[in-house]
């Protein structure tokens, strides 16, 4: 049964035994609920609601329904007020969780209401923009797709020896579909997110007829040539260039909004706690033997707060080498600083106070407790011994079947003429594993002699090999097979293919069957001890509507009322 179904069975077995009551809590008009001196609202119910997983929702119908997720809303609440009770709160690692996320809210929102909602732009510059963007322009081009640095330098020395391009693109590309049209692609490339990652920059610089130096890209190495470029509708791309340009308003106007505060607050570096920071980092860079005194000492000063020297450690953590005293400033004035500024200017002015601030803040701190005491009573304390595992294993056959498989011995190659060269060795009795390990493109085939096991849920890797496979009955070597635009993410090199060719053959043909209980222990003892901890769960979340009974309850009104706003028409 399902978590949602069974918070939902849960709560009426607790209401018809009658805890749900003569709870002393009683909710205002319009809330939903009560907990502690929390009441629950409307929205509070939408947004948990909005966050269920799928997988979890309420099967119920009606009020039913809402009454399962309102419950459930509860349950956190109640395991929250209880985590308090354990001193959970008090972890350091929470309390300084809670801080930084404190800080991130009031820094976006008073940077939201100082200057994000001041921006104003105007045509020109909008239309200014456009003109700077890749997405002002459409290009026609082509392209010479290499699969290393060495072959991609190799061919753009023949085109700096005078070659076509064409004629080398034919020759050399990787990319079949477009080498036979001297690599042209058929479609001018407007502004989108794969054009634009992989070629815009290159393409935007480049003049009509012009051929750029090789270049990286998750196909492999390229050499593009601008075939030609037309202008695109200004009003199509109206909405991605204001957003982009606001976006470049908003970060200038942050810039200088932050070097201003800077100046007003008279920011400072205490140079004796520099000096040691750098001491300490350079002894072992990354983890800097610092006393707790040093760590909270100001690094810097400014008028309204400071910046810590464990704060400064943390910003420079992504660091490995030794550090000099111009370098640790460069990396923290450049946001560490800029960061305690603005924090302390939002406090300052009682950002701290503002809701949106408050409510990031307070589900940051239950989130926080909520997985402490999960870690206290369901992931510590709840152990699957074997005896349970078997039993689990016995009850769910289900759960530990293995599909049908095809162990096949392949070979993959790039070319129809190398997977024929490689057949005909085999023929004259090459080891195939042996050639497998050497020449193979196929993922892991140095390691595993090209063997594979095929599932019918792996077509997507296989393909074409996979249809042989299932038609072959001789136990042969077969092949070439051709193979149309193999998986990139089963090659070795992730290359991008038109076409591969396989030679392969079958070695064995496994039926579904289901795994011994030696090779499923591991995951019989997760399922075990998954399921002792939803039981756990069930039990936690009984044991706090006793425990703390008088200290909730539900709006029966205002759930009505919710249920009728909520309905669909």
């Amino acid at each position: 049964m399902r978590f949602a179904d069974q918070m939902g069975l849960l709560f009426f077995a607790v209401f018809y035994l009658g805890l749900g009551i003569g709870c002393e809590k009683v909710p205002g008009p319009h809330a939903l609920a009560v907990v502690g001196e929390e009441e629950i609202a409307p929205e509070d119910l939408q947004r948990f609601e909005a966050r269920i997983n799928p997988a979890y929702r309420s099967t119920g119908q009606g009020a039913e329904v809402y009454r399962d997720y309102l419950q459930s809303l509860i349950d956190v609440k109640l395991m929250v007020m209880e985590a308090q009770a354990l001193g959970l709160d008090r972890d350091p690692a929470l309390v300084a969780a809670v801080v930084v996320v404190k800080k991130q809210a009031m820094i976006d929102a008073y940077l939201r209401v100082k200057l994000g909602q001041g921006i104003q732009l105007s045509e020109q510059e909008l239309r200014e923009s456009f003109a700077a963007h890749p997405a002002s322009q459409a290009v026609r081009g082509a392209h010479i797709l290499l699969a290393t640095q060495q072959d991609a330098e190799a061919a753009y020395a023949e085109l700096k020896a005078g070659k076509s391009f064409a004629a080398v693109a034919r020759r050399r590309s990787l990319d079949r579909q477009t080498a036979a049209k001297g690599g042209a692609f058929d479609q001018y490339y407007a502004f989108d997110r794969v054009s634009d990652r992989i070629y815009g920059k290159v393409f935007k610089e480049m003049k009509v007829g012009q051929v750029s130096a090789p270049f990286r890209t998750p196909q492999g190495y390229e050499i593009v040539r601008v075939l030609d470029k037309k202008p695109l509708d200004y009003e199509k791309y109206r909405t991605v260039i204001t957003r982009g340009t606001v976006m470049q308003k908003f970060e200038q106007l942050k810039a200088g909004h932050i070097a201003a505060l800077a100046d007003s607050l008279g920011v400072r570096v205490d140079p004796v706690c520099l000096q040691r920071l750098i001491e300490a980092w350079n002894a072992a860079p990354g983890r800097p033997a610092l006393s707790p005194q040093e760590q909270a000492a100001p690094l810097y000063r400014f008028a309204g707060g400071q910046l810590a020297v464990g704060e400064a450690v943390e910003w420079l953590a992504a660091q490995r080498a030794a550090l000099d005293s111009a370098q640790v400033e460069q990396i923290l004035r450049k946001k560490a600083v800029p960061e305690a500024v603005l924090a302390a200017a939002a406090e300052k002015v009682g950002f701290a106070e503002y809701p949106q601030v408050q409510r990031q803040v307070r589900e940051e701190r239950e989130r926080r407790l909520l997985e402490a005491l999960w870690k206290k009573e369901l992931e510590e304390e709840v152990v699957a011994t074997e005896e349970e595992a078997r039993a689990h294993y016995a009850a769910h056959p289900e759960l530990y079947q293995v599909p049908a498989e095809i162990v096949i011995q392949e070979i993959l190659a790039p070319t129809r003429e190398e997977a024929e060269s490689l057949l005909a060795q085999i023929r004259d009795g090459a080891d195939m594993g042996k050639l497998a390990a050497e020449h193979s493109i196929r993922l892991h085939a140095e390691q595993n002699g090209g063997i594979y096991g095929m599932r019918a849920f792996e077509r997507v890797i296989y393909k074409e090999v996979m249809d042989a496979a299932l038609r072959d009955s001789s136990g042969q070597v077969q092949g070439p097979v051709r193979v149309d635009r193999p998986l990139r993410s089963a090659l070795k090199d992730k290359r991008e293919l038109a076409e591969a060719y396989s030679i392969c053959k079958v070695l064995e043909r496994l039926p579904a069957r289901r795994r011994p209980f030696e090779e499923a222990i591991e995951l019989s003892l997760f399922y075990a001890r998954q399921e002792k901890q939803q039981h756990r769960l069930d039990e936690l979340n009984e044991q706090l509507r006793r425990k703390y009974r008088r200290q909730w309850a539900i709006g029966e009104e205002a759930l009505r009322h919710y249920d009728g706003l909520a309905a669909p028409e």
